[in-house]
């Protein structure tokens, strides 16, 4: 290779690298190797103008190469044309995917692709084809999305042709276009989710392979681009792992922590509030104050402070854009890995009011008002605030500030939906709010008829939104029009028709006649319809989930485990379906297995107070003591006056015998644990006398006959508390726990007792002598009460 092929190649990989990180810094110099017109078409692409690269001649040629072979009609090799060739489809690709991003994610409009028909038109199908193409384990595409044909040209040329394995950053663009089309998409796809993987690890080794044109910035939007794809398909521990390799490539540096502050206006006295403190790299500059910031809408609440009034907070200095972009992800990971809790919410919070100290990008800026607004619609100071925001980020998509390259810089690297779910999210806040007729006008425009159905049933009229079905599947039946009609009028041949429309490929169908079947508990046609369904898209947690609980009810074990196994393995945060993993698991005879799989229910089921039952009975055959004493302080927050005598009995007598766990740590050494569960219990509980004979049990065991005596008083008084003078059941339980008191009296050496134990025997046997003087019961007493006077006697002589 020549040394000018050698810095042509060097210019390339320098470029496709620009065109990655969306900016092109290096000095004209550093390309004079590179043809001008590719680095003029380079540097139009990162600024905005899609149009110069697919108006080009020469990437026009290239495209149509590849639509018309569809695989590439040419084999890379060595000679410097050919590299030449894969840059400017490369070009092409992304011109098409950012111009797709354009038109469905950021604005503003773009008049120019109304007449736009370059020469690859007639080589691509239109209409619906086109997005019978673009559907994927028979997950269809979003009907109304804007200029479909990009993406499926985008696909073509960053997925499938050369330019997507031998480029340096082909993985990367490929998982970039996957990303986008499962977006497109109404549910995940098990096809694009393992490719999108396959070239997650692919674009990681290309990026270290050539580490010296790569800067921590682009480095680190890799991790977060990584991360939403793995929090899109439910694997919240792979996203954190991303977004923290990201923190750690910037240097950013976070801490929550807690300053005093108000946060109403008419507040007297300043409470903690949680905050996050944050701070860029030492030496990394922050990106200028951007000319155009998107609209935030104020708060106009008569209480509530726009954000808490900190005391003596100094000003945070300015993080950089891509830290900023780092934070919004983090507070997005907190949402995926915590239930809906008001901790969860101010955690949240605290992302998003360090971002908006100092916005940087107007992408950044725009992501977290919508993250803003999603807190805020919860509650009902601020959900009016929320509304108005949606409806204002929605709105800005046709103005024409800022430009197209400051809303694109950073998108990949966000959480930004595109613009008809960002719509769906103000027609659900609408009707949150009660305003169902005005959600019913979002949700019709966007043709969302699920939605619009739910709003008819809001209204109570049912009929129009049959009606409306009907009316649009008298212009064109669609298998998914056939489902919104079996959903509205429960009429299940709807479904099948639907079935049989989309040739056996539309799985949503399935899916809502395995649910019908499985409300109606038709366990086996349940798994029949589920099963057809998962063959087509098996990326569906809840469809195995629900098949598992079928085969849990025909007591069939294996299948259900492996269909609680799929469960866990594609959403490992399902704390049900590990629960159910571990009962099956018990089914079956693993009980180590059983215990593990409950372990990991625990972490997202803590509040279950079903999990935390059948945690402590496998603790317990585990001889995980300590577990057990745990699992039990749980159940006693969970279930007020509820104990497991058994499994107390157990844990009293594994101190008293000084019995080993699991691990040889002797039964002693939990004393300090199990008492610290017996005043728990104690604390909680007061009229359950077997709890207070197991404590009499426990002190005699030890030797402390002075609590064993306390215990067995407690114990009568909670018999005592019965009617017991109309219930011979009754009686007879407090007659013994009598008897068993003065026995305890009559074992104190010293006799001061004698009294005591005489009082209490000779007052129960007045009180009896009535209604049970003929029993076996009151005649114990008598026995019991003749050997207390007889003892009486001996002390006196």
């Amino acid at each position: 290779m020549s040394q000018m092929e050698v810095n042509e190649d060097g210019g390339l990989r320098q470029i496709e690298f620009g065109i990655i990180a969306n900016s092109l810094e290096n000095p004209p110099s550093f390309f004079t190797s590179v043809p001008e017109d590719i680095v003029d078409l380079a540097k139009q692409l990162t600024c905005g103008n899609y149009r110069a690269a697919l108006e080009d001649s020469l990437i026009q040629d290239v495209l149509l190469d590849i639509l018309e072979s569809r695989i590439g009609g040419t084999k890379l090799d060595s000679g410097p044309s050919e590299q030449l060739s894969l840059v400017r489809s490369l070009l092409g690709g992304v011109a098409c995917l950012y111009a797709f991003l354009q038109a469905n994610w950021t604005g503003p409009m773009a008049p120019w692709l109304d007449g736009f028909t370059p020469k690859w038109w007639r080589s691509i199908p239109h209409g619906q084809p086109l997005l019978s193409e673009l559907e994927v384990n028979g997950e269809q595409p979003y009907a109304l999305v804007a200029r479909p044909e990009l993406l499926f040209v985008a696909s073509a040329v960053l997925v499938s042709s050369p330019a997507a394995k031998q480029l340096a950053t082909g993985p990367w663009w490929a998982m970039r276009t996957m990303f986008v089309h499962q977006q497109l998409l109404e549910n995940n796809a098990a096809l694009l989710k393992d490719a999108v993987d396959a070239c997650i690890a692919d674009a990681a080794a290309r990026v270290d392979a050539h580490a010296a044109l790569v800067s921590s910035e682009v480095r680190a939007q890799l991790h977060l681009e990584s991360g939403l794809v793995r929090l899109k398909y439910h694997n919240v521990a792979k996203a954190q792992e991303e977004f923290a390799a990201a923190q750690a490539a910037t240097g950013l540096q976070t801490q929550l922590t807690g300053k005093l502050g108000k946060r109403t206006k008419h507040q007297t006295f300043q409470v903690s509030q949680l905050v996050l403190e944050a701070s860029s790299r030492v030496g990394a500059e922050a990106s200028s104050i951007p000319s155009f910031s998107p609209q935030s809408v104020a708060l106009t609440d008569d209480v509530l402070l726009e954000t808490p009034a900190l005391e003596g907070s100094d000003v945070a200095a300015p993080l950089t854009v891509i830290d900023q972009a780092i934070l919004l992800n983090l507070c997005n990971v907190v949402k995926s890995q915590s239930a809906k809790h008001t901790l969860t919410v101010e955690e949240m919070m605290a992302y998003v009011i360090r971002i908006q100290e100092k916005p940087q990008n107007w992408m950044v800026h725009s992501t977290c008002l919508l993250l803003r607004s999603r807190l805020e619609k919860e509650k009902m100071r601020t959900s009016d605030r929320a509304a108005l925001q949606l409806q204002v980020l929605v709105e800005q998509y046709v103005d024409d500030e800022p430009s197209v390259a400051e809303r694109m810089r950073y998108l990949l690297a966000l959480p930004f939906p595109p613009r008809w779910l960002l719509k769906r999210e103000v027609g659900e806040t609408f009707l949150g709010l009660g305003a169902a007729s005005s959600a019913l006008q979002v949700f019709e425009e966007l043709q969302l008829w699920e939605d619009v159905i739910d709003c008819y049933r809001a209204l109570e009229q049912t009929k129009k939104a049959e009606e409306i079905v009907r009316r649009e599947l008298a212009k064109r039946e669609t298998p998914s029009l056939l489902c919104a009609l079996a959903d509205v009028t429960g009429d299940e041949t709807a479904y099948e028709r639907a079935w049989e429309l989309s040739n056996h490929h539309y799985a949503r169908a399935k899916r809502s006649l395995g649910l019908r079947c499985l409300r109606r508990q038709e366990w086996e046609k349940c798994i029949e319809h589920y099963r057809e369904a998962l063959e087509i898209n098996p990326l569906y947690p809840h469809c195995w989930y629900s098949v598992g609980c079928a085969y849990m009810q025909l007591s069939r074990w294996e299948p259900a485990l492996q269909c609680f196994s799929r469960v866990i393995t594609q959403e490992p945060e399902n704390g049900e379906a590990w629960n159910n993993l571990g009962s099956v698991y018990i089914k079956v005879g693993k009980r180590r297995e059983a215990f593990s799989a409950l372990q990991e229910a625990l972490k997202y089921q803590r509040t279950n107070w079903r999990v935390w039952q059948n945690f402590l009975y496998l603790a317990m055959d585990a001889r995980e003591f300590q577990l057990a004493i745990n699992a039990m302080h749980e159940l006693l927050e969970l279930r007020d006056k509820e104990v497991d005598h058994k499994i107390l009995q157990l844990l009293l007598v594994l101190v008293v015998k000084d019995m080993p766990d699991a691990h040889g740590r002797k039964g002693r050494e939990y004393q300090k644990m199990v008492e610290n569960l017996m005043n728990h219990i104690a604390s909680k509980i007061s009229s359950d006398h077997q709890i207070w004979l197991l404590y009499a049990q426990y002190h005699e065991g030890l030797g402390d006959k002075i609590r064993a005596i306390e215990f067995h008083e407690k114990r009568v008084r909670a018999l005592q508390a019965c009617s017991w003078e109309s219930d011979t059941e009754s009686y007879e339980m407090l007659a013994n726990a009598t008897v068993d008191l003065a026995e305890a009296y009559l074992s104190d050496e010293s006799g001061k007792f004698l009294y005591d134990a005489r009082t209490k025997v000779r007052g129960l046997l007045k009180k009896s002598e009535d209604t049970f003087g003929t029993t076996e019961p009151y005649k114990k007493l008598e026995s019991t009460l003749e050997r207390v006077m007889q003892r009486e006697a001996a002390m006196k002589a």
